[in-house]
Order: C-alpha cells, then structure tokens, then sequence
C-alpha cells in the first residue's frame, strides 16, 4: 500500500473495531520498514496530527480514549527513520498547528488561558529539540535541504529558537543556497527585523552579492518603514527594482514619522492604482 492510502486509512482507522485498528497499525510498521524516510515522514506526522488531535479535543464525543491514543503514539515512535534528522522536521509546522503529543485539551471557558499554555509547551518542545539537534552536531545543511522542500515556517522557527533572535550569518547562507525561491529566506529575516535584530540594509547588500532574486530583494526592501524618501533603501535601487517595488498590490510601509513630502513622493512612485489609493487614504488619517 503506497503512502497516500496509508494517510487516508490512518484518518479513518478510529472508526473500527479495536482488533481490526491493532492489525491495522501492525501492518503499518512492517510497511514502514520498507519505506524511505520522505514516506515514513508522511506517516509519522498523520500519527502526531491525529494524537494531537484527539488529546486537544479530549471532551469530544469523537475524541479517542487514552488507551488507544497510546498505542497510536507507541507505534508512531515504532517507525524509526534511516536519518535521524528527519525526526526534527516536526518542529517546523506551523504555530497554530503544531502536533504536541501532550497538549493541554481546549476549554471554551478558559481558552486564552489553554493557548498561552500550549504556546509555551511549543516553544519549550523545540528549544529542547534544537538542542539536542546541536549537541549530536547533526547537519543544519541537511535538515534545511530537506525542511525547505515541506510547507512550514522554516525561517520563523530558525530566527527564534536555532539563532536565539540574533541574525546568524551561517544559517543566514545557508537558507541562501537550498531556498531558491527565497520564501524562508524573508521569513528568517522579517522575524528578526520586527524585533530590531538585524540590518536591512547589510542583509540587502549581502543579498546583491550572492544571489540574482528580484523577487526576494523587493521583499526584503518592503520591509522598511519609509521615513525619508532621500534614504529610503528602495530610492537608492536601479530602475528595474523600483518598478517591481511600486507595481505591487501591497502598499509601502511608510512611517507615522514621515512627512508630507514622503506620502507626495511615494503617489508620484506608484504604478499600481491600488497602492496609489492606499497610500491617499493613508494621508488623510
């Protein structure tokens, strides 16, 4: 049985009888044995999905028993990977759909309260596993090859907790060279320049100096908030890159600190209507 209808019978497996669920999962594990780890992957993160699932809603009607969410978590950890590093990628997954395995159940009545909580198991979860991810020195090389491959928010995830909120020039490369189309790259990068962390401008000129993405330098360039239209980044690129800025649907990020004379110059800029319109209705707050 390929991957894709193993995922499916697994999504189904709880509305069996407990015998046929155990010969079920049985099975899987010797399938498992002669799968890739890609594959086991695919497998092993259906598993946590659905523990997570179950234990988050444990006071629903559809919800599993802890009995048989123990056998499911038994045989997850049953299927062993070749390459370690594959047991990591779980730790990308985006923030709302992280898949502890002991999260605290969700409460209608006290659900901001469950959320923070489950947000600091998150985060406890993948400093402890970064750690653990350094002290065996297994390669950042290959879990970025093979994360940059999967949707998840490699980027966010590395800024906080690999490189500790401080910009990593090492890690900073090395999402430069397996991420081409940049997507992680502006992740890693925005994450630390909301918290004040990094240099616009050195990263975009260290951007210019080992990659021809556009596409990821306009990106990067929209993240400054304009205050001055003399020193903004964007009024000191060439033509090209100035067209793609401007022709965007999203507005510029203009400082509350600007003056009129930056709003005049940024409507003179505009190739997009759209943005011309926001950035009016912006002037007349």
């Amino acid at each position: 049985m390929d991957v894709e209808k193993w995922g499916k019978l697994i999504q189904r497996i709880q509305w069996y009888e407990m015998s046929i669920q155990n010969e079920v999962l049985e099975k899987l594990i010797l399938s498992c044995r002669g799968m890739a780890d890609k594959e086991k992957l695919k497998i092993k993160n259906q598993l946590r999905f659905e523990i997570y699932r179950h234990r988050y809603f444990s006071d629903a009607d559809w919800s599993l028993p802890e009995e048989v969410l123990g056998k499911y978590e038994s045989t997850m950890n049953e299927i062993v990977f070749s390459d370690k590093i594959y047991e990591y990628m779980y730790l990308f997954s985006p923030e709302f759909e992280f898949p502890l395995l002991y999260p605290v159940s969700y409460s209608r009545e006290k659900h901001n309260e469950s959320a923070d909580q489950n947000q600091r198991l998150r985060e406890e979860e993948i400093r402890v596993g970064f750690k653990e991810f350094k002290e065996n020195k297994y390669s950042l090389d290959k879990l970025i090859e093979l994360a940059v491959q999967e949707d998840n928010i490699l980027g966010e995830v590395l800024a906080q907790f690999y490189s500790d909120g401080m910009f990593d020039e090492e890690v900073f490369h090395l999402l430069m060279r397996k991420d081409k189309e940049g997507k992680h790259v502006f992740d890693y990068v925005r994450y630390l320049h909301r918290y004040g962390s990094v240099d616009l401008k050195d990263v975009i000129e260290m951007v210019k100096r080992i990659s021809d993405n556009k596409n990821l330098l306009v990106n990067l360039i929209s993240l400054e908030f304009i205050e001055d239209d003399v020193n903004a980044l964007i009024a000191k690129e060439d033509e090209e890159i100035k067209t793609m800025y401007w022709s965007r649907n999203t507005r510029a990020r203009i400082s509350d600190h600007a003056g009129h004379q930056v709003f005049l110059w940024a409507l003179n800029e505009c190739e997009n209507m759209e943005h011309a319109i926001t950035i009016l209705n912006y002037c007349m707050m």
